[in-house]
């Protein structure tokens, strides 16, 4: 868990959320829960007759609980050639002002490199893993899209305000990339793209 202080009544309404997300979606949990970073998210192993699975809930104030941001999980399983987990159903609903989303998807076949954005020790990753991430980005870069993390205008300000330097925006090449790219985005064995 990130350094976002995370209090037991908070913690106890995401395991109800997971609960609930787990009883829609018709499967059993079968694993510790895990929050996603920032306690946004809950994620835990599941299980059905036809083998196990991951089932992630995220909730947000029911005003952002739309477009990209939200649905971004399902709207990965169109881009091929990248490994990362693939949903196969989904179930939505209300809760205290703030809407919820339950996300059944194939289980990665390692757990995430770091629990949060940081290394905070070691990690022997061999070269098969290097081969593996950079495949799954070349064929991200490929893959076409309107979604937008990063423009000019604040790669532009970023830049000024963290190193004093200006660019030409139009010697950049823009393509697609994994807008949260991190160590608790990435698994280990076997090289997948979460979230």
């Amino acid at each position: 868990m990130d350094a976002v202080a995370i209090d037991q009544e908070w913690l106890g309404w995401l395991q109800g959320l997971l609960e609930s997300g787990a009883e829609a979606l018709g499967v059993d949990l079968v694993g510790e829960p895990v929050l996603g970073l920032r306690g946004r998210s809950v994620g835990c192993r599941a299980a059905t007759s036809e083998g196990e699975w991951w089932l992630r809930v995220v909730t947000e104030p029911a005003c952002w609980a739309c477009g990209p941001a939200w649905t971004g999980n399902v709207e990965a399983g169109g881009i091929t050639a990248v490994r990362h987990p693939e949903v196969r159903t989904t179930a939505e609903w209300d809760d205290h002002h703030r809407r919820a989303r339950a996300e059944l998807m194939t289980l990665a076949p390692g757990p995430a490199v770091a629990t949060d954005m940081g290394l905070r020790h070691p990690v022997d990753l061999d070269d098969a893993w290097w081969a593996e991430l950079r495949t799954s980005l070349d064929a991200l870069a490929g893959h076409p899209t309107d979604r937008v993390c990063l423009d000019t205008d604040l790669l532009q300000r970023w830049l000024l305000a963290s190193f004093g330097v200006t660019i030409d925006p139009g010697a950049l090449s823009w393509s697609t990339a994994h807008g949260d790219l991190h160590w608790a985005n990435l698994t280990n064995p076997g090289c997948w793209l979460l979230d």
